[in-house]
């Protein structure tokens, strides 16, 4: 496909969805994020502020550092101490052990806030981001669209999209829609398996790695999130027990997209 038709696909992308704009960001093993500004960076551990409150983590508790695996350490709690032998205790340990409990306090209040999400809370795509963000995929800026209609690829059917919200933030983009009617619902799934397709050309996106978390009546498509299936896993903790689709880029959506490209740059020749 020559220059002239890949911008005019382009331009017809824009068109269909929204704009995501991505930043870096810091990822934690645990399959959270925290995100924060960097007071202090160690041989053994990394301190940051967490909403002002300052949070020290070891590397062993570390996935990555914007997008960088962290050094690997012996961490105090693997060395050998003999039983009747008191380590001495240094003021950075000390130090440490202070903001590990306040880890501990925020983590329990974060935990508290999981318990008291229910079903009968996530009302609107409002309510679900803001869930999103107590289970840890944390962003800075949300953007919510009035009720729209949108035409979809391939057949040209009319789905009307009862509310919908961008969430953007270091490594996260979202878009979370809400369709009420049930049945337009559980009819789109084939739909999206294209339009995934043709968003990870948009955002010049791996294959198979934009995806769309089917729960009636929310569908909260992921372009970018803090570590793999992340969002899924915040999914389903604040509906526990109850079933969630995951479905990604289909062949045929794949195939579709080949198609566009091939019919834009046959009319371009």
């Amino acid at each position: 496909m020559d220059k002239k038709a890949f911008i005019i696909l382009l331009l017809i992308l824009n068109l269909c969805f929204p704009a995501i704009i991505f930043a870096e960001t810091i990822l934690l093993k645990s399959g959270k994020t925290v995100e924060g500004k960097l007071i202090e960076k160690t041989d053994g551990y990394i301190k940051i502020d967490f909403q002002g409150v300052p949070l020290t983590y070891f590397y062993d508790e570390i996935e990555s550092i914007d997008g960088e695996k962290p050094p690997i350490v012996q961490t105090l709690s693997e060395k050998n101490v003999k039983v009747n032998q008191s380590p001495v205790i240094s003021s950075t340990e000390k130090e440490i052990s202070k903001d590990q409990q306040e880890v501990k306090t925020v983590m329990e209040k974060q935990e508290t806030s999981k318990q008291n999400t229910n079903r009968k809370k996530i009302n609107n795509v409002q309510d679900l981001a803001k869930a999103l963000k107590e289970e840890g995929i944390d962003y800075q800026k949300d953007q919510k669209s009035p009720s729209k209609t949108i035409t979809c690829p391939r057949t040209n059917r009319q789905i009307k999209i009862d509310e919908e919200i961008s969430v953007l933030g270091n490594n996260v983009a979202i878009v979370i829609d809400r369709i009420n009617d049930k049945e337009t619902f559980e009819s789109i799934k084939p739909i999206f398996e294209v339009s995934l397709a043709m968003m990870e050309l948009k955002y010049m996106s791996p294959k198979g790695s934009v995806t769309t978390n089917f729960k009636y009546p929310f569908l909260v498509t992921v372009i970018k999130e803090p570590a793999k299936s992340s969002v899924n896993v915040a999914m389903e903790r604040i509906f526990p027990g109850e079933k969630i689709e995951v479905i990604a880029a289909s062949e045929e959506g794949y195939r579709f997209v080949d198609n566009l490209k091939s019919q834009l740059s046959g009319i371009l020749k």
